[in-house]
């Protein structure tokens, strides 16, 4: 069994995309904010017996919703983005070199293959944990102690 689309089946335009930008606010501040993204609609439209009642989702992967939402030229361009991503993200722990470089190249390869696997929406807050406490635990370990609590024990 092929899961292509059917010709009546429109590309979804990037709007899984602009879901999973709106993944890591809470829906207590953003009601009206998106169920889901690639995961959510694939499963929705493709097993709806599957998705319902429970929410049950199955992986589209990043390759599955690169076509839902712009076809042929979505497979192409959406991994080479991705690719220049994570380039640029080893060229920078190269140049750098340090721990907390280390750290976070170490954390955000997990996500990479988290986003190989699944929809962006699924992701996007995953990666956002990682960069928050990465660059977090980067700062305070470089934060130098002041002289007053030093002094004063």
């Amino acid at each position: 069994m092929t899961l292509m689309a059917h010709e009546s089946d429109a590309p979804l335009g990037g709007s899984t995309y602009v879901a999973a930008a709106n993944a890591p606010v809470p829906r207590a501040l953003f009601p009206w904010k998106s169920d889901g993204g690639g995961n959510t609609w694939f499963t929705r439209t493709y097993y709806p017996r599957f998705y319902y009642p429970d929410r049950i989702e199955t992986s589209l992967s990043l390759y599955g919703e690169a076509y839902a939402n712009w076809r042929l030229p979505g497979i192409v361009v959406v991994p080479w983005l991705f690719g220049l991503g994570v380039g640029a993200l080893y060229s920078a722990f190269r140049r750098r070199r340090s721990p907390s470089w280390l750290i976070g190249y170490a954390a955000a390869i997990g996500t990479v293959v988290l986003m190989l696997r699944g929809d962006a929406y699924q992701t996007t807050s995953s990666m956002l944990a990682v960069v928050l406490v990465v660059g977090l635990s980067t700062r305070l370990v470089r934060a130098k102690p002041s002289r007053a609590a030093i002094a004063g024990g």
